[in-house]
């Protein structure tokens, strides 16, 4: 049996919609499937990303707290999901 999953809904303006479908069409999958497919990527990459940013991760180059090198990477405030003061 599988787990319940949350239903999540967000929109498009139509020619990203448009495009979305032919996405789909190409890789022979249902919309609804590509999407969650791209989504989960998204949201355990950028989980990964910002949990090692808070664990002040010093293993790993390239985060936020290793120092000035990591100058490549996005700082916490640039993740997607980070609150911004305003």
């Amino acid at each position: 049996m599988s787990l319940p999953r949350q239903d999540v809904r967000f929109y498009l303006d139509s020619d990203s919609h448009a495009r979305l479908k032919r996405l789909c069409a190409i890789d022979d999958i249902e919309l609804a499937a590509f999407v969650e497919r791209e989504i989960v990527a998204i949201v355990d990459r950028e989980f990964h990303r910002a949990a090692k940013l808070v664990d002040g991760d010093q293993d790993h180059p390239g985060t936020a707290r290793s120092g000035p090198e990591s100058s490549d990477q996005a700082p916490a405030r640039d993740l997607p999901f980070a609150r911004r003061e305003r």
